[in-house]
């Protein structure tokens, strides 16, 4: 009897690690955005393609903007924020998006 009530909390516990495991590996994918919009081009920013700022997560369209971000000083970063690029012309840097 012993023996079984100890088998049973064993595979509890186990059981309560093993969601609690899964549980955090779920949540630790959920990306915030500090933007909603590339500052590259306007178009959507992606939770796909990030890269850290000032201590925020800088969303963008595609891979292809993060040179161009990493080309800026941290002022002309701050501005490409405050204003909203257009999305069109050399905006886009010779990429589409549908």
């Amino acid at each position: 009897m012993r023996k079984t009530i100890q088998a049973v909390t064993a595979i509890a516990l186990l059981l309560a690690i093993v969601a609690g495991c899964t549980e955090s590996a779920s949540s630790a994918t959920s990306v915030t955005l500090a933007n909603t919009q590339c500052p590259i081009t306007g178009q959507a920013a992606s939770p796909d393609v990030t890269t850290a700022w000032d201590g925020k997560t800088m969303g963008f369209c595609c891979s292809d903007c993060l040179p161009e971000w990493d080309k800026l000083s941290d002022e002309q970063k701050a501005d490409k924020l405050a204003t909203k690029p257009s999305s069109s012309g050399d905006a886009m840097h010779g990429h589409d998006h549908e």
